[in-house]
C-alpha cells in the first residue's frame, strides 16, 4: 500500500508528533500539516481565576506571530492544543488565514459557554483546514478518567480532561480523518527519571513513605498516558479500519516512549520518516523561554 505523502513543518513550541497509518492511497496528492501547542500561559492555580504567566499583550503578540508563521509555511492542516482562550484564539487565526475550523473545549472548570470559573480559563484544542478540503466535524473522544465534564456550551470538573478532537476532510476525492489528541503530561517513567528523583529526594532528606509515593506517582502518571493512547487507536481502529487517518497531537512523549510504539504497533508510522526528514526538535528548551514553565 502507498503512504499519504506529507510535507511537514512544525513550530518548535513543545512535543508534537504526527502519525498517519499504513492504510490508504492517496496516490500523488500532499498535504502540509502544521502541529503546534499555543500554550495556555497559565499555572491552572485557583478559583475565581488562574494564574498567568504573561500580559494580554503578550498573548496577542504571539498570536500574531503564530498566523505569521503558518501564513509563511501555508499548512493545509493546522492542529493547535492548549488554546487559551480557544474561543479567541481558534476563529482569530482561522479568519486571518480563510480556513475552516473546528475547536473542542477542554480545560475550563465551571462553565455555562463562557461564563463561570476560573473565568481565565477557556482551554481547548482546535483544527483548521484550507476550505477547498471541506472540513467537517465528526467526534469527540475523551481519554481522561477524572470526575466530571467539558463541553464548548457546559463544562463541569475539577482536574485535568484530556481528548482528541475528530474531524473529516476531503482529499482528491477521499475521505481523510484528520485526529488532534491532547494526553496527560507527566514526567516519563524512565530509568533517568528514576535516577534523578532518587537524587532530589536523598537531597531534601524525605521520609521513606514520601519516596514510595513519588514513585508510585511516576509509574500511575507514565501508565495513564499509555491507556489514553491505547484509547485512541482502539477508536481509530474501530471506526476507521482502512482509511487514511493524521493524527496530530501533543503526546507529551518522545519517540521511544511506550506510548508512541503502541501507535506504531497499530499501523502508524512517524510522518517525517515517511516523508525522508529524520529526526526534528519540537520540545526546544533552549530556544523557548517559556519552557520553563511548564510542569513536565
Amino acid at each position: 500500500m502507498r503512504l499519504l505523502r506529507l510535507d511537514v513543518h512544525r513550530v518548535l513550541i513543545a512535543l508534537s508528533l504526527l502519525f498517519l497509518p499504513l492504510a490508504g492511497t492517496l496516490n500523488a496528492q500532499t498535504l502540509r500539516v502544521a502541529s503546534v501547542n499555543f500554550w495556555s500561559g497559565v499555572d491552572y492555580q485557583g478559583v475565581i481565576s488562574v494564574g498567568e504567566y504573561e500580559t494580554e499583550h503578550i498573548r496577542s503578540l504571539r498570536l500574531q506571530a503564530l498566523v505569521h508563521e503558518m501564513r509563511r509555511l501555508k499548512p493545509d492542516v493546522i492542529a493547535l492544543q492548549e488554546c487559551n482562550e480557544v474561543f479567541h484564539v481558534v476563529p482569530e487565526l482561522a479568519d486571518s488565514l480563510g480556513y475552516d475550523y473546528f475547536y473542542q473545549r477542554s480545560n475550563s472548570g465551571i462553565k455555562i459557554w463562557r461564563i463561570g470559573i476560573p473565568w481565565n480559563l477557556n482551554e481547548g484544542v482546535a483544527l483548521l483546514a484550507r476550505r477547498d478540503l471541506h472540513l467537517e466535524f465528526v467526534d469527540v473522544w475523551y481519554l481522561s478518567e477524572s470526575f466530571g465534564a467539558v463541553g464548548n456550551s457546559l463544562s463541569f470538573h475539577f482536574d485535568d480532561q484530556n481528548l482528541a478532537l475528530v474531524t473529516r476532510i476531503t482529499v482528491a476525492g477521499r475521505n481523510v480523518y484528520v485526529v488532534n489528541a491532547h494526553l496527560s503530561s507527566a514526567v516519563p517513567d524512565l530509568e533517568a527519571s528514576r535516577g534523578e528523583l532518587r537524587f532530589l529526594l536523598r537531597y531534601r532528606g524525605l521520609p521513606e513513605a514520601d519516596t514510595s509515593d513519588l514513585f508510585e506517582r511516576l509509574r500511575s502518571n507514565a501508565a495513564l498516558r499509555q491507556r489514553e493512547t491505547k484509547r485512541i487507536a482502539g477508536h481509530i481502529q474501530e471506526r476507521f479500519a482502512g482509511a487514511s487517518v493524521i493524527l496530530m497531537g501533543d503526546f507529551n512523549a518522545t519517540p521511544s516512549s511506550p506510548e508512541i510504539g503502541e501507535l506504531v504497533k497499530n499501523g502508524f508510522i512517524d510522518s517525517f520518516d515517511a516523508a525522508g526528514i529524520g529526526d526534528s526538535v519540537t520540545w526546544d528548551p533552549a530556544g523557548n523561554p517559556n519552557i520553563r514553565f511548564s510542569l513536565s
